[in-house]
């Protein structure tokens, strides 16, 4: 693996890796830098790299966020409150660490190596300290499902700094002499193996029977290692790419489909060197006696032969530059589709404005299908035991709220909800989204069709998918309060509404002339005295006289 490796940084990236022979770690490699004439496939893995970064990890946005197993849970208000709190503190404890610095490389050796490294461990002054593991300083081991739970890495500390950490009784005699002699930048290899502790104990009191067992040395001393300790929970993050068989290590990453195609564009930019150099600068013959005339401008040769047989192009040539360009475009091209160049940058490269929604959103589904399955992996052997370390570090130093007596026994997870994650969810987005568009456009004709349709259910889903903070939106308990509140005042504005038209119609009778004959004095005598209305055709007896009515 070490050969494609550097085969791979010495085409693409050449201070990526750790495969420099050298005693000293900060050795110029700029001089490595030469053999890249077209940098299209650095270009493309750093565009890729910022796609990630921006979509998956985004320091400016919440990509992360926790909920309860048990669905019914997390439309309660204190468990949203506490999950809402939780999300904060994880994600404030991310930007006081490093690891914003670390998940660049990470991403660039993912795609450049299809294996990228770092680990996680208590800082002195933050909670985190994260260390990028440069590809070629570590060798990996997996268990029966295929999860990285061993690692052994070198890497090299100074005299100074491996004092400070292990003491001066720990270290060598080596590194104490060269401390002692002031000599605190010297260099030295120390190697870490974290492994599986067979000694572990569930209810355990002390590091040596935590589930995994850390190991350091120097490499060069025989006696008792620099440290012997113990971590809760694996430290270590390795996504990869792919995998094939029982290999470790990743692989089919986008530099290794694009490695014929950037190590081909290097040869045809160095034959359009070649050709250029010829065509301004061809090689020339000439009489004896002119073995070095003077080509400086505005200078005078004397031919020794007389005119016509002075310097002259040994050879004439034609170059086809703009085939020759062309060609180059084509690989640059397939080296951007390789690295999904295209992809991140659809929008902002599209030349064409005029794009309807649907057009948008199929590309964004192309986008999201390509990228799923390193998505995912990036989830489940980077993000997931990154976020189960970080949530660990928090409880143990006691940065986290005591849970709600709700949460007891209970469950809790976590899921992403940066702008990739959120793309490979939009499916179910467009589909709850058509349906309700569905319904809205044939309601009118067939309104039995939203007897159907689950109003809450489908807004709880739709923020779901989308990210929508969940303390922004109200649990169950809540919005019945909210309509039983409205369905009272609705109420209660009718209560008053009628007897605003009682009261009217009390002021409508009040007001009626009873003194002169009217209508109401007519239905008054009619009621006392039996008598007939005026222009009725037959005689209507008082109720309270039981009379009957004319035949």
């Amino acid at each position: 693996m070490e050969t494609e490796w550097k085969d791979l940084a010495r085409q693409i990236a050449p201070v990526a890796g750790d495969f420099l022979p050298s005693s000293d770690p900060l050795r110029d490699r700029n001089s490595l830098r030469g053999s890249i004439i077209n940098p299209a496939g650095a270009i493309a893995l750093r565009t890729m790299v910022s796609g990630f970064e921006s979509g998956a990890t985004n320091k400016a946005m919440p990509w992360v966020q926790f909920k309860m197993q048990d669905p019914d849970l997390n439309r309660y208000k204190p468990v949203k409150e506490f999950l809402e709190i939780v999300k904060n503190t994880v994600l404030e404890t991310f930007i006081k660490s490093n690891i914003y610095k670390i998940f660049p490389k990470v991403y660039r050796d993912l795609g450049l190596f299809a294996t990228g490294g770092m680990s996680v461990v208590e800082g002195r002054k933050s909670p985190l300290h994260c260390t990028h593991f440069p590809v070629g300083s570590f060798l990996l081991g997996t268990d029966e499902e295929d999860r990285v739970n061993t690692v052994i890495r070198e890497y090299k500390m100074t005299a100074e700094q491996m004092v400070h950490e292990f003491g001066e009784k720990k270290v060598s005699s080596r590194v104490k002499s060269a401390y002692d002699r002031g000599n605190y930048d010297q260099w030295f290899d120390v190697i870490w193996m974290v492994e599986p502790n067979p000694e572990a104990r569930e209810d355990y009191l002390f590091s040596k029977h935590m589930p995994f067992k850390s190991t350091k040395w120097e490499p060069s001393e025989s006696g008792e290692p620099l440290s012997l300790s113990g971590f809760p929970e694996f430290p270590m993050m390795f996504p990869r790419w792919d995998v094939e068989g029982v290999s470790p290590y990743g692989t089919d990453c986008p530099a290794m489909l694009a490695f014929g195609s950037t190590k081909s564009l290097q040869s045809r930019e160095r034959e359009g060197l070649n050709a250029l150099h010829k065509a301004v600068n061809p090689p020339m013959a000439g009489p004896t006696g002119m073995e070095r005339p003077s080509q400086i401008p505005g200078s005078v040769t004397i031919e020794p032969q007389g005119p016509g047989q002075g310097f002259r192009p040994a050879v004439q040539i034609n170059p086809h530059f703009a085939e020759m360009r062309g060609s180059c475009d084509k690989v640059e091209n397939t080296i951007d589709k390789i690295f999904y160049s295209d992809l991140f940058l659809m929008l902002s490269n599209s030349q064409d404005q005029t794009k309807t929604a649907y057009e948008v959103a199929r590309l964004e589904d192309e986008k999201r299908i390509q990228l799923s399955s390193v998505v995912t992996r990036i989830n489940d052997e980077m993000l997931d035991p990154l976020v189960e370390r970080t949530l660990g570090v928090l409880f143990r130093a006691g940065k986290l709220p005591p849970a709600p007596p709700e949460m007891q026994d209970q469950m809790m997870a976590f899921e992403y909800v940066s702008i990739i994650s959120q793309a490979m969810k939009s499916v179910g987005i467009t589909a709850i989204e058509r349906g309700a568009q569905f319904i809205g456009a044939n309601m009118v004709n067939f309104p039995e069709m939203r007897d159907k349709i689950n109003p809450d259910k489908m807004v709880d889903q739709y923020f779901e998918r989308i990210g929508t903070p969940p303390d922004i939106i109200h649990d169950d308990n809540e919005t019945a309060t909210i309509r039983q509140d409205r369905a009272q005042r609705d109420q209660m504005a009718q209560a008053a509404a009628s007897m605003g038209t009682a009261a009217q119609i009390g002021k409508t009778l009040s007001e009626t002339n009873v003194t002169d004959p009217s209508a109401l004095t007519q239905i008054q005598a009619a009621m006392q005295g039996g008598g007939a209305l005026p222009g009725a055709s037959g005689v209507m007896a008082s109720p309270m006289q039981g009379g009957v009515p004319n035949g």
